[in-house]
């Protein structure tokens, strides 16, 4: 695992007095050997005491610093696999404002609160919590609530929005295109010749069979004419099972329609077969179609997705069950006992050992892609 070198700004002091406090940071030099205060240093304290000091040699990050860690090091800038690290002053004093965003961030996206949720009476419009979220440029981005976000549904097709933080750090609602209408699989089926006894018509998976008199579940009388058996065939097929559970059966004249119940489930009625002196015409199918779902809106660059919002057509309330939480939240800064093998999750995860290295996630393709940070006085 490759090292990543990070420069510190110390001050140099001078000489070491013992009647003077020093900062962290603060470099002097005591018996000939430089030194560096790792912590705010009292009057009176010893160079010697290593809890406060270490040899300009010895800067590197040890279990004395594991603490400071988060405090102290400032925004990590990824350039080139490298490392560095900015100060908010010259002399290496870390301003309240830059040790907030230490403190919060290890990467960017939303850092806390942001929550898409429906109203505590749900109706048209959702509610967004306060919170915290960083662009991908590192700006810290402070919300307030956002009590109350409109959607307006589209009156024939289902949709699912967005809800997203933008780059500019605005909680934005976006429409999305809505679903295409779902398309019922139907066919019609023209009795052409009339049946006779014995003939057999075999539709929507189910054989029938023509029959004088005393016709079973499976079996019809043909009538006068063609008219005439198509009408006494529609209601049998209505009545069986298997036809019953996919298809409504209409009919007019001597042409009956199968007609899939509901729409875009796949059940196009296959063509009729058919024995004896009965003919049946198979008309053109109607190919069932499913409601298709456009993707999600494009994100603008930089922005945080922080919901799904399902909208269904002329939906009238959105409720807790159409939001879906998309928000992806930054990492706290982890311990472990041991340097990190797995494959990181994302660019900027932070890694503190109980040894007190620090390893920082400059890739998502393999462990190879976790630094070590070295702290080195410059």
């Amino acid at each position: 695992m490759s090292t990543i070198l990070i420069n510190i700004n110390t001050r140099v002091r001078g000489d070491h007095k013992p009647n003077l406090s020093y900062e962290r940071f603060d470099e002097f030099t005591y018996g000939g050997i430089q030194y560096v205060a790792i912590a705010p240093m009292p009057a009176g304290i010893s160079p010697m005491n290593r809890d406060y000091c270490r040899t300009r040699d010895e800067m590197q990050v040890e279990d004395d610093w594991k603490s400071g860690i988060e405090e102290d090091v400032a925004d990590l800038v990824l350039e080139d696999a490298d490392i560095r690290t900015d100060f908010a002053t010259a002399d290496g004093v870390v301003s309240a404002a830059l040790n907030t965003k230490i403190t919060e961030k290890t990467g960017y996206g939303v850092k806390s609160g942001l929550v898409v949720a429906a109203q505590d009476t749900p109706d048209m419009t959702v509610k967004v919590s306060s919170g915290i979220s960083y662009s991908v440029t590192g700006e810290r981005h402070p919300h307030d609530a956002v009590a109350s976000i409109t959607i307006t549904p589209d009156p024939t097709a289902a949709r699912v929005d967005i809800v997203y933080d933008s780059p500019a750090g605005v909680i934005t609602y976006l429409e999305c295109a809505p679903a295409t209408t779902p398309v019922a699989g139907e066919k019609d089926f023209t009795i052409a010749t009339n049946a006779v006894a014995t003939d057999t018509l075999t539709i929507g998976g189910v054989e029938f069979t023509a029959v004088a008199s005393e016709p079973t579940a499976v079996q019809f009388v043909p009538g006068v004419d063609a008219a005439a058996t198509a009408a006494v065939l529609a209601p049998i097929l209505a009545a069986n099972a298997t036809i019953a559970a996919l298809y409504d059966v209409a009919v007019v004249g001597a042409v009956i329609t199968l007609a899939e119940k509901a729409a875009g489930m796949g059940s196009t009625p296959a063509d009729a077969s058919f024995t004896g002196t009965l003919v049946v015409t198979n008309g053109a199918a109607t190919t069932s179609a499913a409601a298709t779902y456009p993707a999600a809106a494009t994100l603008p660059s930089g922005g945080f997705l922080l919901a799904h919002v399902a909208v269904a057509a002329d939906a009238t309330t959105i409720g807790s069950a159409n939001i879906t939480d998309k928000r992806v939240m930054l990492d706290a800064i982890r311990t472990a006992a041991t340097a990190p093998t797995a494959t990181p999750t994302k660019v900027g995860e932070t890694v503190v050992v109980d040894d007190g290295t620090v390893y920082f996630s400059v890739g998502t393709s393999s462990a190879a892609d976790w630094k070590q940070i070295t702290f080195v006085a410059e």
